[in-house]
């Protein structure tokens, strides 16, 4: 029994530790890199939402924002270029757990959001 809460302990300390580190040594280069939501020494801050981050991923987030408000549909959209079926796109891009995490911030705030996602991934 008392090897056994030795290992128990070890794994959840390797578990942390596999979360922390990453976590940690992502920051620091944010905050060294002036990356948002830290600044460089001027006062400018640059941002990880880059090419297709910034462009799609935000108007995905935010037609599924529209879809829990009850304002949007995940089966049919007019919002595609064309329109079209949301399946693919959802499967592809929408599906993740951790996307329950925007149901915390504002339309506005959902650039600050995709940084929480990219630490907690």
């Amino acid at each position: 029994m008392k090897q056994q809460n030795k290992f128990l302990k070890a794994s959840i300390l390797k578990a942390f530790s596999s979360f922390l580190i990453p976590l940690l040594v992502m920051l620091i280069l944010f905050a060294v890199q002036g990356i948002y939501p830290f600044h460089t020494s001027d006062g400018t801050s640059y941002n990880i939402l880059t090419l297709d981050l910034n462009n799609q991923y935000i108007s995905f987030f935010s037609y599924w924002k529209e879809v829990f408000k009850g304002n949007a549909d995940f089966t049919y959209t007019f919002s595609k270029t064309l329109g079209g079926d949301m399946v693919g796109l959802s499967a592809y891009y929408l599906m993740s757990p951790l996307n329950f995490i925007l149901l915390f911030f504002s339309t506005a705030q959902i650039p600050f959001a995709i940084i929480v996602f990219a630490n907690l991934k």
